[in-house]
């Protein structure tokens, strides 16, 4: 069986408060040790989503594996026995909402996602759009992170290639070596998120502490971003890599 911390327990406003300004600071303090500066952004994001009632699932040798230039995540969906589910600890409200947003039904099993490639069409040596991730340090049960989006000159100056509103998407993600708890490979394990509504006009920055799950440790936790637009073509993506 697998064993995961639950999470913690929500704090009160007071006793988060004088420490906010410090979280929301802290990507700034450590965009050059824990950020996705320098970093060549993943070619692709497979979204990997496991029921919580399926032990089996998380330790099955056909797990789909990431492509060259591609970076997995793992989402752990509520099943129907709740917390007394095989992986029901590492469970996450946020996985369903994913799922939501994709128009797709919590798996009996497992389900893989690949965003569809935004303007295959793209004129060769065009301008991209350029995302950045950063997380900072934990503190009371939370950690600081943010993701920020910058379009070229030339797409705001006309009217961009895709269509807005855009969506922010950003994943705390715990690593997982393969041959960790029973896993043949290698994990990104969503444990908290966020969804930000980016209109035209506006700057397309989000910076939030996000809370901890139990047992987590926060030497392994990373962010993961992507942006993707009203037709949910992803525009442009994002890893932290900390050192």
């Amino acid at each position: 069986m697998i064993f995961f911390g639950p999470f913690n327990a929500p704090k009160g406003i007071a006793l988060i408060a004088p420490f906010v300004w410090l979280l929301l600071a802290a990507p700034a303090f450590a965009q050059s040790s824990c950020s996705s500066d320098g970093q060549r952004p993943p070619e692709a994001i497979v979204e990997r989503f496991i029921n919580a009632d399926c032990a089996d699932c998380w330790s099955a040798p056909g797990t789909r594996k990431p492509k060259k230039g591609e970076l997995a995540v793992d989402w752990i969906v509520a099943g129907n026995k709740g917390d007394e589910a095989p992986l029901g600890a590492a469970a996450t409200r946020d996985a369903l909402q994913r799922l939501q947003a994709l128009q797709q039904a919590p798996p009996a099993t497992t389900f893989n996602f690949r965003a569809p490639a935004f303007l295959k069409t793209r004129p060769r040596n065009s301008a991209d759009a350029r995302l950045r991730v950063a997380r900072g340090i934990a503190l009371g049960g939370y950690l600081g992170a943010s993701i920020e989006l910058k379009l070229p000159g030339k797409w705001l100056a006309k009217r961009p290639p895709f269509q807005f509103p855009l969506s922010a998407w950003l994943l705390l993600a715990e690593e997982i070596a393969p041959g960790i708890e029973g896993s043949p490979v290698a994990r990104l394990l969503v444990r908290n998120s966020l969804v930000a509504t980016w209109k035209t006009g506006q700057r397309h920055f989000e910076s939030r502490p996000m809370s901890l799950p139990e047992g987590s440790n926060p030497d392994r936790l990373r962010v993961v971003g992507w942006v993707q637009d009203a037709r949910g073509n992803v525009i442009a993506r994002a890893v932290s890599v900390c050192s």
